[in-house]
């Protein structure tokens, strides 16, 4: 990793948001984990270390869709894996399909490894859920059959990303959708609404604390 590949964001209050973007855009880590010693580890210890849970309380790893040495060794070095799922009948199709794949994959069959970490609990998160009735229908089924053949190893959040041009723009202006789009208009609830319940979702002990109120004694 090289120094031009971190980006400090200084927050408003109290806070630091390092982003670290890959300096191998080639894909030349998953080359080299493939011949390492227990390259499904290589990134629990680094991220479970005392020097990293001091200066960070939240750490988001964000990997390719590919499944690879990579893509284990993130899902082995996580507390909780995040998996979106698009409420359309293929996406479910392959979102339930690589899920297993990916816990019969890294479960070894139940087989004791003291080496290897325990793999985190996996929650399925809705998002571009349209207002068609296909979609809302699919996203129910999600919610209330789509854990079944996964042997309740996976939970489907509560919180639904809705499809929206909110956050089209966002990503377009290279910004945080809660900044963007900070009020409910209509049906669908605005971006910094459902933010935030996704966070508290994720992290019950938030709950109650609204970007832009951390500080604030009255809050």
């Amino acid at each position: 990793m090289t120094s031009d590949a971190i980006s400090v964001v200084d927050l408003p209050v109290n806070g630091v948001l390092d982003i670290v973007v890959s300096d191998t855009p080639e894909g030349q880590i998953q080359n080299w984990l493939i011949n390492q010693t227990f390259r499904e580890t290589r990134l629990y210890g680094p991220l479970h270390s005392a020097e990293l849970e001091v200066q960070y309380d939240v750490v988001l790893i964000d990997t390719q869709g590919a499944v690879g040495p990579l893509q284990d060794a993130a899902a082995l070095a996580a507390d909780i894996l995040i998996s979106p799922i698009v409420p359309e009948a293929l996406s479910a199709r392959e979102f339930l399909s690589g899920t297993m794949d990916l816990l019969n994959r890294l479960s070894y069959r139940g087989v004791p490894m003291p080496h290897m970490p325990a793999l985190g609990p996996v929650k399925a998160l809705i998002y571009r859920q349209t207002r068609t009735a296909d979609a809302q229908s699919i996203s129910q089924q999600i919610k209330r059959e789509g854990h079944i053949p996964l042997a309740g190893k996976v939970t489907v959040l509560d919180t639904v990303i809705p499809s929206t041009v909110a956050y089209v723009r966002a990503t377009t202006g290279r910004l945080p959708v809660h900044w963007h789009d900070r009020v409910t208009t209509g049906a669908t609830p605005c971006a910094y609404e459902v933010m935030h319940r996704l966070a508290w979702e994720l992290m019950p002990n938030l709950e109650g604390i609204h970007v832009g109120n951390i500080g604030d004694e009255s809050s």
